[in-house]
């Protein structure tokens, strides 16, 4: 019997949609890295492409408050994709140097600047006081975590955030005088520590800023998940996602 072309084109696909439905079932699930209340991300990833996470926010506006938010999903092997049409937004930072007579010590001054995007359009921008912030001069021992206040570790576990540095509304803060090579800054939003070399020696004033981009519906974006057997591995760490190693916390699949 003599088939006809789009027949036998269908009989030729017909293995391969099954192996990607199957592909698809093995994916999809619910994946939590904790129970109830005390989880801090959980993953519905749903067989017709769809997706629903809760996560904690670690952004400047809500630290450590859950956001939940839906998307898209796409998948090649065990890499998933989460929203893979929306491109991550790249947070702005730069240094200004500064000599300012007579000034026997080092002032850094940081100015922060939030670009809030709703609907994918952007509907304010300006000045917005951080919560946190850790500046290292020449070498990352030498820390300076910038707060408002003084925080105390609210649990036993919780680790001591040492060098508090209180700043007030100028973002301003000041060091003994002494020759700074580069400055590095670690804040919500950072993958990694950003460096700043300096120019100019003689500088006793840097002026740092920052442009961060948030969402207001916080949705991933193109955000990258690894599923293996039964966990899925979503936390990062220098823009990559952790797998192994002590820093490794995977989801673990629930049903």
């Amino acid at each position: 019997m003599k088939l006809n072309a789009p027949l036998f084109y269908l009989l030729l696909l017909f293995p391969s949609l099954l192996f990607s439905q199957k592909k698809t079932a093995e994916l999809t699930g619910f994946y939590s890295d904790g129970m109830s209340q005390f989880s801090r991300t959980d993953l519905q990833l749903n067989e017709d492409g769809s997706f629903r996470i809760k996560r904690p926010l670690l952004d400047v506006d809500a630290y450590m408050e859950r956001s939940e938010s839906t998307g898209r999903w796409t998948s090649t092997g065990n890499k998933i994709i989460l929203n893979p049409h929306l491109k991550p937004r790249k947070q702005e930072i730069w240094m200004e140097e500064k000599v300012i007579p007579g000034q026997d010590s080092i002032s850094i001054q940081v100015h922060y600047n939030r670009k809030l995007y709703e609907n994918e359009q952007l509907v304010e921008e300006g000045p917005y006081p951080f919560k946190r912030m850790t500046i290292y001069v020449n070498k990352r021992q030498k820390r300076y975590n910038l707060l408002r206040q003084y925080e105390q570790r609210i649990c036993g576990h919780a680790p001591w955030i040492k060098n508090q540095t209180i700043v007030d509304s100028t973002n301003t803060f000041f060091l003994p005088k002494t020759t700074i090579n580069k400055l590095g800054v670690m804040t919500y939003g950072f993958t990694e520590y950003k460096e700043l070399p300096v120019r100019n020696s003689d500088t006793n004033h840097f002026d740092i800023y920052i442009v961060q981009p948030i969402d207001k519906e916080r949705m991933p974006r193109s955000k990258e998940v690894i599923i293996k057997g039964q966990k899925a591995f979503y936390y990062e760490h220098n823009g990559k996602v952790i797998t192994s190693g002590l820093l490794c916390t995977p989801l673990i699949r629930r049903r």
